[in-house]
């Protein structure tokens, strides 16, 4: 099991914010702010709407897959209570892969452009840094959500590889998937 984590941020409209673990509690929350995010936002989530509920509400669901995990952990930015943001990274299950773990990020479209992603991906900067295990951070971003990466690039993360026509949208279009990532260790 994670150590917890509990940081005090305060977002660009200067409204004090927590990024903190997520525990089992947060489970309500996180699926709302997932399930709201996909729906509004559908170009930059490999999931459907339908294969989200159906694979959140399976057992075990990705929450409590990642609390289980030694190498993984789910934060979320909460301002006075209310949920805005999540970042899930998970660690590789395997010996030869557990030094590696993937993340993904979401913000809530009224929040977004207030720091809370930064501050997410920083929280995670730090824990994997103190982490004895993890050394290497990645993600999979859709080619066109140019706002993604540049904020990963601003911490640092560089493009490991490009995935070509990796998603099939609507209509017959494609978009590639690219890889970034970081090392800390």
């Amino acid at each position: 099991m994670t150590p917890q984590i509990c940081r005090q941020y305060m977002t660009t409209m200067r409204v004090p914010m927590q990024i903190r673990s997520a525990n089992l509690t947060d489970r309500t929350a996180l699926g709302e702010l997932q399930r709201e995010t996909i729906s509004e936002s559908a170009d930059y989530y490999v999931s459907t709407p339908a294969e989200y509920e159906r694979d959140w509400n399976g057992s075990p669901n990705r929450l409590e897959q990642i609390l289980a995990g030694d190498n993984s952990i789910w934060l979320i930015a909460d301002i006075e209570g209310y949920l805005v943001g999540s970042l899930d990274f998970m660690g590789g299950t395997y010996e030869r892969t557990r030094h590696v773990g993937t993340f993904g990020l979401t913000v809530r479209r009224e929040n977004r452009n207030q720091g809370i992603g930064g501050a997410l991906v920083e929280t995670l900067l730090i824990w994997a840094r103190d982490h004895p295990v993890i050394e290497k951070l990645t993600c999979s971003v859709f080619s066109n959500n140019l706002k993604a990466m540049s904020l990963y690039t601003r911490f640092g993360f560089q493009t490991e590889g490009r995935r070509h026509r990796e998603y099939r949208m609507q209509h017959g279009r494609y978009l590639d998937a690219i890889i970034l990532s970081k090392w800390i260790k």
